[in-house]
């Protein structure tokens, strides 16, 4: 195989380089493209409408994607040649064709790349003044149109939705969406977001009371399959609570003060759901103590260490130990969240709910299960030694 032949061959296989095609076929092949831009610009010239341009635009992309205009197409054909027509139009892609549509502007890339290979020919200034033109032209187009933004009371409008469907009518949709303030009375852009996380929260632990008194229920039954599935929710819910606390993070603590003026001396203490929360752990605990432990002649102890077994008993309780766990972490990144929001240093917080949230940290709903945990290793600590050997011989 010649040079020439190869050179050829990997022009059909890819992109034509400029050696091989020569300067004077690419200026006839830009200005083929030039002539097929105007005249579809002459086209849309005649719309009056924003989404006519769009069209018209769109459709000079049809014409030339894949690069396989025909003879009739090509509006400059008698200046492009009939040879080229075969080796540009059947080639594979290259980057002179338009493989993405004009709207996306990528055509002014191509040819601001293209027109230093061959802008030393003094026959071309013709040709580079007109492809300029154009993509001026193009560009001031782009430039011109006005992007309009979008209308917050016609949108405000459908977010509130009707009310009329079957979906809207179960779930009260008019009365939900309507439960945060109005759209115009916001302090500012935020406050919409905290409220809605926090009325979040407030539905998850009616949900997570709901279904502590069914698991209260089960207990007495002993039905444990049942208790494990409901804690099972009651886990999930309560990691959902823990990982919606990052939206807050996204506001500033500018954003923050503002909103915190609207809630007077309110603050998450009095939280209905919360307060529910704190009073139901002992009955549950009760209920547990009595129909899987007691009646059975078992301790926490016995099914933890020396009658341990994995029965019953002790899944019900690792299970209960879960609900503990994950509540004292909601605790926890609740406090965190107020020490990046507000500090929890400053004076005005002082002896008020700050503090209050300190103390809750300290505060385990089971305690039994956890002492359990203390007495074992203690028990193993004794018998191996309170300060065990080092593996690493340091």
């Amino acid at each position: 195989m010649t040079v020439s032949e190869k050179n050829r061959d990997d022009g059909l296989r890819g992109q034509p380089s400029s050696s091989e095609l020569g300067e004077n076929r690419l200026a006839r092949f830009v200005i083929a493209r030039v002539n097929q831009y105007h005249f579809f610009l002459a086209r849309r010239n005649q719309c009056h409408a924003a989404e006519s341009v769009c069209h018209d635009t769109h459709s000079l992309y049809n014409l030339s994607v894949d690069n396989r205009l025909t003879s009739q197409q090509c509006t400059a054909n008698d200046r492009c040649g009939g040879k080229h027509h075969e080796q540009y139009h059947e080639a594979k892609p290259n980057q002179f064709a338009f493989h993405t549509p004009p709207d996306s502007w990528t055509y002014e890339a191509n040819c601001a790349e293209r027109l230093p290979e061959y802008a030393g020919s003094t026959q071309l200034a013709t040709d580079k003044l007109l492809t300029f033109k154009l993509l001026h032209l193009l560009s001031s187009k782009r430039l011109d149109t006005e992007v309009r933004k979008m209308d917050r009371n016609h949108f405000y409008q459908m977010m509130n939705g009707s009310g009329q469907f079957d979906y809207e009518l179960y779930l009260n949709t008019r009365a939900l969406l309507s439960c945060q303030k109005d759209f115009a009375e916001f302090c500012n852009p935020d406050e919409l977001q905290f409220q809605i996380v926090h009325q979040i929260e407030e539905l998850w632990m009616k949900l997570i009371g709901y279904t502590l008194l069914d698991i209260d229920e089960y207990v007495h039954q002993e039905n444990t399959n049942r208790v494990l599935t409901l804690f099972r929710r009651v886990h999930v819910t309560l990691r959902l609570m823990i990982d919606q606390l990052a939206l807050l993070e996204t506001m500033s603590p500018k954003e923050y003060q503002e909103i915190r003026l609207q809630l007077g001396h309110g603050s998450g203490q009095e939280s209905p759901g919360f307060r529910v929360l704190l009073k139901m752990h002992q009955p549950l605990w009760e209920s547990f103590r009595t129909f899987y432990l007691e009646k059975h002649g078992l301790t926490v102890e016995s099914i933890y260490d020396e009658g341990y077994d994995h029965g019953d008993a002790y899944v019900v309780a690792e299970a209960f130990a879960e609900f503990d766990e994950l509540l004292q972490k909601f605790r926890y990144h609740h406090l965190q969240l107020i020490h990046r929001t507000i500090g929890l240093g400053a004076k005005s917080l002082k002896g008020r709910s700050v503090e209050l949230l300190e103390d809750g940290l300290r505060v385990q709903f089971f305690h039994e299960l956890w002492d359990i945990r203390n007495k074992m290793t203690d028990r193993w600590g004794s018998q191996y030694g309170v300060v065990r050997d080092s593996i690493g011989g340091h």
